[in-house]
């Protein structure tokens, strides 16, 4: 069974917890192992890991046969990241130094493709 994000939406809604694990190794083995491992998710650190754009593509590959969502941490608060990273078929963002109203909407802003 593939991963579903509408029900993934609805668990969380619900305050159910999910259980994950960060990776950063920049392996698309272990995204792959890990994602089959029974994780609700999988947050990929591209901040602080070594993974890179090039490497992201193949961890979220080996992650998507699997229920599990993708997630990754993008380096910074950035539109340019954001649209990256969601192309490449991430089912989740996570943005780091986000300290302001201003840069919650910003983040917001950037997380939604025009209708």
């Amino acid at each position: 069974m593939a991963f579903d994000p509408a029900t993934f939406r609805q668990r969380v809604l619900a305050r159910e917890t999910l259980v994950g694990t960060w990776l950063n190794l920049g392996s698309s083995i272990t995204a792959e192992i890990a994602s089959q491992s029974g994780f609700d998710w999988v947050l990929l650190d591209t901040e602080h890991g070594v993974g890179e754009q090039e490497t992201l593509v193949h961890q979220l590959q080996g992650i998507s046969g699997s229920e599990c969502a993708g997630l990754v941490r993008i380096a910074i608060n950035d539109p340019v990241r954001f649209k990256r990273v969601l192309d490449l078929g991430a089912h989740g963002v996570m943005v780091p130094w986000v300290g302001t109203e201003a840069e919650a909407r910003d983040a917001v802003a950037a997380a939604r493709y025009a209708p």
